[in-house]
Order: structure tokens, then sequence, then C-alpha cells
């Protein structure tokens, strides 16, 4: 019996994670609030080739498709390396803001990451297999 119940809190705990994991689009109709995203990273650029200028990540279309502004701090471009997780699936947290730009014709919702800790893996590997998988790939 206790089994039973064990296994039925720990299937409630992760249902209810699982439900506040947004997509693109659903995260994108949170104005205002802290959310968790998850989707695939399809594009990373600089927003002008200066050092100092915030990158730009967008996840599931490339714009001008994309649903939400995924932006990284000018400060925190330095601290990590964003461009590991490119056709990755990652979860993205934070909260969804405006992004308001002169050379856009639309306003777009915008998270912005200030530190690593707002990026990671939706599903990473265990230790040792990315690497062994990337040494497999390149012979």
């Amino acid at each position: 019996m206790k089994y039973l119940i064990c296994l039925f809190v720990l299937s409630l705990g992760i249902s209810l994670h699982a439900q506040n994991i947004l997509t693109a689009e659903q995260a994108a109709q949170k104005t205002g609030e802290a959310v968790t995203l998850t989707g695939t990273v399809v594009e990373v650029f600089p927003a002008v080739p200066n050092p100092g200028q915030p990158l730009y990540v967008n996840i599931d279309r490339p714009y001008p498709f994309n649903p939400i502004v995924i932006t990284i701090h000018p400060t925190s471009v330095k601290t990590f390396d964003i461009y590991k997780y490119l056709e990755k699936e990652v979860l993205i947290s934070g909260t969804v803001g405006w992004y308001n730009s002169e050379s856009m014709e639309r306003n777009l919702p915008r998270i912005q990451i200030n530190n690593s800790s707002q990026i990671q893996l939706a599903n990473p590997l265990p230790d040792g297999v990315e690497m062994a998988m990337k040494n497999l790939n390149e012979k």
C-alpha cells in the first residue's frame, strides 16, 4: 500500500512539473509571468557585430517567424557558450516581457537571459555520452 501511495505522489509531482513547462507559443501568451519554456534552438545571432550587444536566440522557428524572442544580456554573453545549444532542445526560464525594436515591424514577447542557469538542455545525456558521440561524429 505504501508503494502505491509513493508511486501516486511521484506521478502527481511529475505531472505537475510537466504542466509548468510551456511551448514557445504558449510562453508568448504569458506576458508578465515567470515561465519555463521548451523548444529547439534554431538560430543564435548578435544584434550587430559589436561587442557589448545582446545575442538573439530563436526557438523552434527562425526570424521572422519566431513566436518569442530570447535575448542574452551583453554582460552574460561571455559567461557561457550559447552556441552549444544550437539545434538542441532546451529549457529556458525567465519572465516574459516585451521586446520593442525600431527595426522590427512588430513587438514580440521576450525572455532575457541574464545568467547561464536560465538555460539548460531539456534531455541531457549522461556524463561522457555526449563526448563519445561527438568523437564518433568526427571520425
